[in-house]
């Protein structure tokens, strides 16, 4: 048994990830697999399975916190044995549900490879039921933990875990080791919308009409059509551009506004519009909307398998708008995400100059 605990608690510093967009992802939703007790090893068992929904996001630097809400059925077990010339025959069904906190540290060990040991503590509720020569169920709660060794690739979660799980009146203290596989992922609850409830497409065009579609003359042709969307298309973005340069950001807003209109849902020209609205948006100090159009434009570079300049750009605004409302530590990963991407050693050079001082400010915040 100390042999077991032993390995559990140097296993968690033993796997390494590689660092990845998981940091973005503060959602996961996990398969779960648990060895049998030693109680059921006497006899047939299933072990246990486990479907657990997790949310965590970052506390300081490189420290995550949060919680998790997971079901487990099993161990089950059936044991048969001889006793004085008869055959004693019972069957065990077991359950718990997991409620618990969650706590993880990023540790840099060179180049893209982190170490990300974890630990989770909480509470957990037991039920089982006996049947055979005797027969019954019971019910209890008390103090479980895990201590994991999560492996990622992208956005797809792999852990290793030794676990605790409370002791009944009548079962023993199940302590086994474990295996899961996940997904991590995002949840967007604005729908779409401004902090404001307003749509994007609509909030901040100081003129409603000059973003209208304009087909007064009807095309002819597919390809005057074309002609026209294209022309069209082409007139805003370099009006919008116009009017940024300039300073005009509420103007420059509307116009890219109305350039937007004209892409398909899989253009990737949309990743540079909505980039731009972000930084108009960022000039006129509406942070938290531009935050949202930044993210907008990641994701959609993440769809469309782009990652160019306008995809860099997206993460710089992202982060620095981060900075601005003081959410430092999704600023730091970010601007992370940012240096990765870039192969410019120059603007990578300028991203570790400001990472190193949130970093700095970061800790002394922790210190206080």
């Amino acid at each position: 048994m100390k042999k077991r605990l032993l390995l559990a608690l140097i296993m968690p510093f033993i796997l390494i990830q590689s660092a990845s967009a998981f940091n973005e992802k503060p959602f996961s939703l996990e398969l779960e697999y648990f060895a049998p007790d030693e109680v059921a090893s006497n006899g047939d068992s299933n072990g246990a399975l486990g479907l657990r929904f997790s949310y965590i996001r970052p506390v300081g630097d490189s420290f995550y916190a949060g919680g998790s809400l997971g079901y487990i059925m099993g161990p089950n077990a059936e044991y048969k044995s001889g006793l004085l010339g008869s055959l004693v025959n019972w069957e065990r069904d077991m359950s718990f549900v997991r409620l618990l906190g969650e706590a993880e540290a990023e540790i840099p060990i060179g180049g893209d490879w982190k170490f990300k040991p974890g630990i989770s503590a909480g509470m957990a509720f037991g039920n089982v039921s006996n049947s055979g020569s005797v027969s019954g169920s019971d019910s209890w709660s008390g103090f479980a933990w895990e201590i994991s060794a999560p492996f990622v690739s992208g956005n797809y979660i792999f852990t290793i875990k030794y676990a605790g799980f409370p002791p009944g009146e009548n079962s023993d203290e199940w302590n086994t080791f474990g295996l899961s596989a996940g997904y991590r992922f995002d949840i967007d609850f604005s729908g779409g919308t401004s902090s404001s409830g307003k749509d994007y497409d609509s909030e901040y065009i100081p003129n409603k009409e000059q973003a209208k579609i304009d087909f007064e003359q009807t095309p002819d042709t597919e390809e005057e059509e074309e002609y026209i969307l294209a022309e069209s298309y082409e007139s805003y973005v370099e009006e919008a551009d116009d009017s940024f340069s300039k300073g005009s950001y509420m103007e420059a807003a509307g116009k890219y506004t109305g350039a937007l209109r004209f892409l398909a849902p899989d253009s990737p020209e949309r990743i540079y519009i909505l980039e731009r609205q972000g930084t108009t948006l960022g000039k006129l100090e509406k942070y938290n909307e531009a935050i949202k159009l930044y993210m907008t434009a990641i994701k959609t570079g993440n769809r469309l398998n782009v990652v160019d300049r306008n995809v860099i750009n997206a993460y710089l605004g992202l982060a620095y708008s981060q900075v601005k409302i003081g959410n430092i530590p999704w600023a730091i990963i970010n601007y992370e995400s940012a240096w990765k991407l870039t192969k410019s050693q120059s603007l990578k050079l300028k991203i570790e100059e400001i990472l190193e001082g949130l970093k700095s400010e970061q800790s002394q915040k922790v210190k206080k």
